[in-house]
């Protein structure tokens, strides 16, 4: 075989390894491309219209009675925490069927049962069963929902009194017609009670609720709640 043949049969031989690594890299491509949208639709199943389901079983949340959740000036039989109030005041519903399991604690660092260390506590955890109803506080417009790496399922709320209100550990599965943009009033339901929080893991099953000023300064909730009528009020911590 002379030089012209060897050096030919090289440049094709050199050909078919390329044509194979180029192979071999588009294969591999699309098998990254199809492992990771499937871990995606794994770790985020799409929303549906179903009530959220408690623990991964079939029961769901029962919704209050409230006879009239649209008058936000009414106090309901269901519900007599809710305040009564003007166009001028807005009224306040308590945001779940619990009493305060953790208070608001910015300037004394608390004990976390998850973290095993002390720190600031820079809400209240409202206790309440794994699927049970997670109530607006108060009238406002939702402008966030998202879940937070740390403390779960999120919905923020900018309420008719120019306050913020954020609503955590709430359960994946939303009620049907709740949104970014939409308005909510006073005692409506907005989510369930879930156990997405992964920094309060160990703590009982509760909704995590923080609430800010206008100018972005926190807010103790309980100054704007009446939790008093509530069995086993303790607004201390553990």
């Amino acid at each position: 075989m002379n030089y012209h043949a060897k050096r030919k049969l090289i440049q094709h031989s050199m050909y078919i390894v390329l044509a194979m690594i180029v192979c071999s890299v588009m294969c591999l491509t699309i098998v990254a491309f199809v492992s990771a949208h499937r871990s995606q639709n794994k770790q985020n199943p799409p929303l549906t219209n179903d009530p959220p389901a408690v623990n991964g079983n079939n029961d769901t949340p029962k919704p209050p009675e409230h006879e009239d959740s649209n008058d936000t000036n009414k106090p309901s039989e269901d519900n007599p925490d809710q305040s009564t109030g003007s166009e001028d005041e807005p009224s306040y519903v308590l945001p779940a069927d619990g009493y305060v399991l953790k208070g608001f604690s910015i300037d004394l660092p608390v004990w976390s049962l998850t973290m095993e260390d002390y720190r600031a506590h820079t809400g209240i955890d409202v206790s309440a069963a794994c699927g049970s109803a997670v109530y607006a506080m108060t009238g406002g417009v939702i402008t966030d929902i998202s879940e937070d790496p740390l403390m779960g399922m999120s919905i923020t709320i900018v309420q008719n009194d120019s306050n913020t209100a954020l609503y955590q550990n709430l359960a994946l599965d939303l009620p049907e017609g709740i949104a970014e943009g939409v308005t909510v009033t006073a005692g409506q339901i907005i989510a369930a009670v879930g156990d997405t929080a992964m920094i309060e893991q160990c703590e009982t099953d509760h909704l995590h609720l923080e609430l800010f000023s206008p100018t972005g300064d926190r807010i103790n909730p309980e100054t704007m709640l009446d939790f008093s009528k509530v069995p086993g009020v303790d607004s201390g911590n553990e």
